[in-house]
């Protein structure tokens, strides 16, 4: 045990601590978003590992194909590069790229129109959880409850467009976050807007969601102002991965929450199977990928 007489005190807001309690700490930071080489070479090296036997489901073995025929993972490896970027899902070399030109495509359109911290904010629009067990036994019904978050949220825009020009212009995207807890998956949307909505509206939004969701609970829609730059938030409401098994929100994990969102998912290649024949991949054989993120209002006809 240390000897209290070697050590520092140091006084802080009139209270005296001891500089070891002050080193052991755990304190949380921020999820670095650009991963260093070793760290991708890393998450990538556990895909291939647990997905490339026969025994994997057949959406996840492809994949791992594709992403171990990468030219962005070659290239890391210093080995020769040819043929385009996989673009899949699960690699963390095409991930990275993809949010970060969206992100930064995005923030400028936004901004060219006006769009400010002081008058943009993130929407939330969640649907009634899609059990598990039910997506085992029929393998469309993630599908269906992307589908049907989409169709909502088509006509939730449409009319508000049409009734109050609450929001002038946006980005949103379809999340699909994996419960572990409760084995359901958490279908719901996540949309930066341009708009300042008060209390009184955003009250006749929720109702109008519930109507047309289904969910009237008090977390069905929620509004908030932005506190970070509009190209952090965009590249926060990027699908990809982490959003899929990762509470980005959770103070509970490290600072890299990538490398917890691929042991996740490699601990659970059914539900990762099923993740990915619900979103049809980019370059997925015989499948049309989904669109799981677009523009809205006067940003009209970016989409990915």
């Amino acid at each position: 045990m240390t000897n209290q007489m070697d050590m520092k005190r140091i006084t802080l807001n009139g209270k005296v601590l001891l500089l070891p309690q002050i080193v052991t700490v755990q304190t949380f930071q921020r999820g670095t978003f650009r991963e260093t080489i070793e760290q991708k070479l890393q998450q990538r090296n556990l895909i291939l590992k647990h997905f490339s036997d026969d025994e994997t489901p057949n959406p996840v073995r492809a994949e791992a194909r594709r992403v171990n025929l990468c030219p962005r993972s070659r290239e890391a490896r210093k080995m020769t590069a040819r043929g385009y970027p996989c673009q899949s899902p699960l690699c963390p070399f095409c991930a990275e790229v993809t949010a970060v030109t969206r992100s930064e495509r995005y923030a400028r359109s936004m901004q060219a129109i006006g769009g400010r911290l002081r008058n943009t904010g993130m929407l939330t629009l969640k649907m009634p959880a899609t059990p598990f067990d039910r997506c085992l036994s029929d393998r469309h019904s993630l599908s269906r409850a992307i589908e049907q978050v989409r169709s909502c949220f088509r006509r939730f825009w449409t009319v508000i467009n049409q009734r109050t020009r609450l929001f002038r212009a946006g980005v949103y995207a379809i999340h699909v976050h994996w419960d572990f807890a409760s084995r359901t998956w958490d279908v719901h949307i996540h949309a930066v807007f341009i708009g300042n909505p008060d209390a009184e509206e955003i009250a006749k939004l929720r109702r109008f969601w519930g109507n047309l969701s289904g969910r009237r609970d008090a977390k069905a829609l929620h509004w908030s102002r932005l506190r970070y730059p509009i190209g952090t938030a965009i590249r926060y409401i990027t699908p990809g991965l982490v959003s899929t098994f990762v509470d980005r929100l959770g103070r509970s994990l490290d600072h890299s929450r990538t490398n917890v969102a691929y042991r996740r998912a490699a601990a659970e290649p059914e539900v990762l199977s099923e993740y990915l024949f619900a979103i049809r991949p980019i370059g997925a054989r015989g499948k049309k990928s989904r669109r799981m993120m677009a523009s809205l209002g006067k940003l009209r006809g970016s989409s990915e």
